[in-house]
C-alpha cells in the first residue's frame, strides 16, 4: 500500500495502477483504493470506461472524497462522448472552484 500511495503522489500512475489492482483485489471496494484507481486509468490509459466505475462507486460516499471527484467524472464522460453528463460534473466542480475562488485562483485561471 505504501508503494502504491507513493508513485500515486508522484503522479506515477502507470505504477500505481497494478499496486492498486492488487490491493483492491484483495479488499475490493475498499474506499482508500477505489478513488486512485479510478485516477489512475484515466490518467495511465485513459480508460475511461474503467476510470468511470470507480468514480460511480466513489458518488456512493462522494462527501469522503475530494471534489476532484466531479472534475474526473466530467472527464470520463467527455471521453465516452456523453457531454450532456460531462458539462454537468464541470459545472458542477468549477462552481465548486468558485465556491472557494481564493483558494482556487490558480485553477480558476
Amino acid at each position: 500500500e505504501v508503494n502504491a500511495k507513493i508513485y500515486f503522489n508522484q503522479r506515477n500512475y502507470f505504477q500505481a495502477l497494478p499496486l492498486y489492482q492488487l490491493l483492491d483485489s484483495i479488499n475490493p471496494g475498499n474506499p482508500q483504493y477505489i478513488y486512485p484507481l479510478g485516477i489512475c486509468h484515466i490518467n495511465a490509459n485513459y480508460n475511461d470506461r474503467e476510470a468511470l466505475i470507480y468514480f460511480q462507486e466513489c458518488l456512493k460516499n462522494e462527501k469522503a472524497y475530494p471534489k476532484t471527484l466531479l472534475y474526473y467524472l466530467g472527464k470520463c464522460y467527455h471521453l465516452g462522448l456523453k457531454f450532456d453528463l460531462a458539462i454537468n460534473y464541470y459545472e458542477s466542480y468549477l462552481s465548486h472552484l468558485y465556491f472557494k475562488k481564493k483558494q482556487n485562483v490558480d485553477i480558476i485561471r
